[in-house]
């Protein structure tokens, strides 16, 4: 977090995935108890909602381009070891671009109504609004105190 022009923002310089060990099942697994939420987007929602209890104007993620591997320091080793793309994350959560070097993130994104999903669909939507109402209420609980303090 950084307070820049009497508002505080969070930057996100990089999401780990999981070891190479990990075999892909297991994020198909965690995906499905999620109901349709992949661990990283589940990730984002406690960033989302720790971030609104922490008066965060702002959010921010680094490109592609502008991760640190990227670096002409790593480039030769730890640079070709991107599984994943930040900026097609980023933009699937309706990120924009700002620059070669960062996204800015929404500070949530909207729910779709469940008039909106799919008949066959609402019933796994409705668990998982559930579960974010669920970790938001836990974010909301865990930081009452600090706020207090």
């Amino acid at each position: 977090m950084v307070r820049d022009q009497e508002q505080w923002q969070l930057t996100i310089g990089g999401l780990q995935g999981p070891r190479r060990n990990v075999p892909h099942e297991v994020i198909k697994q965690a995906t499905r108890a999620c109901y349709g939420l992949f661990p990283k987007r589940l990730l984002l929602e406690f960033i989302w909602a720790l971030a609104a209890q922490s008066n965060i104007q702002a959010i921010y993620g680094v490109s592609d381009n502008g991760h640190v591997f990227r670096a002409l320091r790593y480039r030769l080793s730890k640079g070709r070891h991107f599984h994943a793309s930040y900026d097609e994350f980023w933009k699937s959560i309706e990120g924009e671009a700002d620059g070669a070097w960062r996204w800015r993130l929404p500070l949530r994104l909207e729910r779709k109504s469940l008039e909106e999903i799919a008949s066959k669909k609402r019933a796994e939507y409705r668990r998982r609004f559930q579960l974010l109402d669920e970790l938001n209420a836990e974010v909301i609980a865990l930081t009452a105190g600090s706020r207090q303090a």
